[in-house]
């Protein structure tokens, strides 16, 4: 009886073991770019639409986004002289972002899709 109850408690204990194999690295969560990326001017302000990506790059579903706007105006890095404002998407959101134009006399506008 003490044979057969070792040899279940080992039965048990290696049919707990996971699938060998070889480790893999995890799947990286980049989303794919956004879509239909559109810029319009709409009296004073400017436009910028686009639909939120829902796979990542390695073709799985992403959960709720987390988006980084950045506007910057003038020339120079863009790190130094963008304003950030963070906004949560849902996958395949179409998002409208507007700001008002800049300034005449020169100074150009980047966006960074």
């Amino acid at each position: 009886m003490r044979r057969a109850g070792t040899g279940l408690l080992l039965a048990l204990a290696a049919g707990g073991c996971g699938k060998r194999g070889d480790p893999q690295p995890p799947y990286p969560r980049t989303p794919q770019a956004a879509a239909e990326l559109h810029v319009a001017q709409r009296g004073n302000e400017l436009e910028v639409s686009y639909v939120a990506p829902t796979l990542t790059t390695s073709g799985f579903a992403l959960p709720m986004l987390e988006v980084e706007v950045l506007r910057a105006q003038g020339t120079g890095p863009l790190d130094k002289l963008a304003q950030r404002r963070w906004r949560d998407v849902q996958p395949g959101e179409r998002v409208v972002e507007r700001s008002p134009l800049p300034p005449p006399g020169g100074q150009s506008m980047r966006i960074d899709p």
